[in-house]
């Protein structure tokens, strides 16, 4: 079999590059003129020349994840024949440990992009056995007038584009919505969501504590996603109520304010329309804050 990885067309067996025709055979280095690529096989303690990735896969099932945060990293994009060799072995990331797995999933949130992790983990059906329950987000409607965007996994995906790039910010994103699946329900053409936080954060607690996610930091996720609605309900959150958002500042807390805040502008600039009114909310928290 032939694998490579590259930027440009992939035709069969051979590899459309700058007008000419290559072929490229499993004995050459599969990540060859990519820059960098040398570090992902040294990582990995392989030679770059003899690799055969189905067989490296095999062995080490964990290089296909370290393979996404590679091609993350330095901008590598992944051909369809890659995405099929890693789909074909993607069962085999059950074998992994989940310290190893929270490890490179740290490493592709460092990388700023875990939108871009979570999108290359679906295609190669990595996503199914490492977090199903956010696999399980697609194909879940949502009401189109709030979330032109589509469904709660399209959705999940601007979120984390918006969010901030802490690990518990990153996280946090990516589970908002994990128990809208269980709560979705309909009134008439109306879809509802009812509690679908409070089921979130216990789906949310569970897989964080599956991955083995320090303590502290799973605390502050559970948190963020348990409130994550707090600006709509039980009364929508504006700038002009001061009395409102003084009893929103106490009931977070100043620990998880700024936090909270950065979860609810992610979740309102990830839905379309986007209807984001956080940044005149965080001025006048500041201003209740010097008052006060």
């Amino acid at each position: 079999m032939q694998y490579i990885l590259t930027e440009n067309l992939m035709l069969g067996d051979t590899l459309i590059h700058k007008g000419s025709i290559l072929c490229v055979s499993a004995q050459m280095n599969p990540l060859d003129g990519f820059e960098n690529s040398n570090k992902f096989f040294d990582y990995l303690g392989v030679s770059s020349k003899d690799t055969d990735l189905e067989v490296l896969f095999k062995k080490n099932p964990l290089s296909m994840l370290v393979l996404i945060r590679f091609a993350i990293q330095y901008n590598w994009r992944l051909t369809k024949g890659i995405i099929k060799i890693i789909k074909h072995n993607s069962s085999q990331i059950e074998k992994v440990d989940t310290d190893n797995i929270l490890s490179e999933l740290e490493g592709i949130i460092d990388t700023g992009s875990l939108y871009r992790g979570i999108q290359l983990m679906r295609v190669t059906g990595l996503l199914s056995y490492i977090l199903p329950e956010v696999a399980a987000l697609r194909g879940v409607k949502q009401n189109p007038k709030s979330h032109a965007e589509g469904d709660v996994y399209k959705h999940t995906i601007e979120v984390l584009k918006n969010a901030p790039h802490t690990i518990e910010g990153q996280l946090a994103a990516l589970l908002h919505d994990v128990g809208k699946p269980a709560t979705q329900g309909f009134l008439g053409e109306k879809i509802t969501f009812y509690d679908h936080h409070i089921v979130g954060a216990e789906i949310a607690k569970a897989i964080l504590d599956r991955l083995h996610v320090n303590k502290d930091i799973k605390r502050k996720v559970v948190f963020l996603v348990r409130n994550h609605m707090k600006a709509d309900f039980p009364t929508k959150l504006q700038p002009d109520n001061p009395e409102h958002l003084k009893q929103f500042i106490t009931e977070v807390g100043d620990e998880m304010l700024d936090s909270l805040l950065g979860m609810i502008e992610a979740d309102f600039k990830g839905s379309w329309p986007v209807l984001n009114n956080i940044p005149e909310i965080r001025e006048e928290v500041k201003r209740l804050h010097i008052i006060d």
